[in-house]
């Protein structure tokens, strides 16, 4: 029996993680983004879970100095959250500190 999507998802994420830890951000970025991917077959539009992927996906971007790319994933990030958070500001600010 297969993997659900949400499974697949936390896969990717947590050997993302690791590769990142480790400092093979091209690893690490390919493996958040199946994450996102396997993620949003398994959630709705607008999930502010979404925005954290992105915030993973960005930060790993600029450790690999595309900072265009990682700008995009920021503001798409902001823009999701601002649509489910009252206190935007402070909670971009806990996600971007991570």
């Amino acid at each position: 029996m297969g993997q659900s999507t949400s499974q697949q998802s936390l896969k990717h994420k947590e050997v993302a993680d690791l590769l990142a830890f480790q400092g093979d951000y091209s690893r690490a970025l390919e493996n958040y983004q199946n994450a996102l991917e396997f993620h949003l077959k398994s959630t709705q539009q607008g999930d502010p879970q979404i925005g954290d992927f992105l915030i993973q996906i960005g930060s790993t971007y600029l450790k690999l100095g595309r900072n265009v790319e990682a700008l995009s994933c920021f503001e798409k990030a902001y823009e999701i959250y601002s649509e489910n958070y009252n206190e935007l500001d402070s909670h971009f600010i806990i996600v971007c500190d991570k």
